[in-house]
């Protein structure tokens, strides 16, 4: 009974110690997405040719524009997403015309705890603050990047 017992501990510290990267890298995904009028996903830069898209990671914001974008990853089909830290936040503006921007926030869990659209010249954020993701921290004056 008590090598059981203990086998089954040691088995679930295993388990939390191999989910545990996940947590620590705060396991937020943000998913960006650009679709035309009927709703079909276009390649990302489209939705970024004026603009840019900035990102905040544990204090430290970069600013991408549309030639940047593939850095971050696959953006020709449309979607683009990202694992996040604890802190950050993202802001984006839409600059494509008759299109649309959409931000998805979701939690480690799977639950989606914000989106938001925007058409051309509208702008999608959100900003996480602390070991959880909260969707009334959200910071909308953001400063521009030095």
């Amino acid at each position: 009974m008590r090598r059981g017992l203990v086998g089954l501990v040691m088995g679930g510290l295993a388990w939390a110690v191999l989910a545990l990267p996940a947590y620590a890298a705060g396991g937020a995904t943000v998913t960006l997405r650009c679709a035309d009028a009927a709703d079909d996903p276009v390649d990302l830069r489209a939705c970024f040719a004026d603009s840019r898209l900035e990102i905040s990671r544990e204090g430290t914001k970069t600013a991408y524009t549309a030639a940047d974008l593939a850095s971050l990853g696959a953006v020709s089909d449309g979607v683009l997403t990202l694992a996040m830290p604890h802190n950050f936040s993202v802001r984006a503006r839409n600059s494509g015309e008759g299109l649309t921007l959409a931000l998805t926030v979701t939690a480690p869990g799977g639950r989606v705890v914000h989106t938001a659209e925007a058409g051309r010249l509208g702008v999608v954020q959100f900003y996480h603050c602390g070991p959880s993701v909260d969707p009334q921290c959200r910071e909308y004056n953001y400063s521009e990047p030095q």
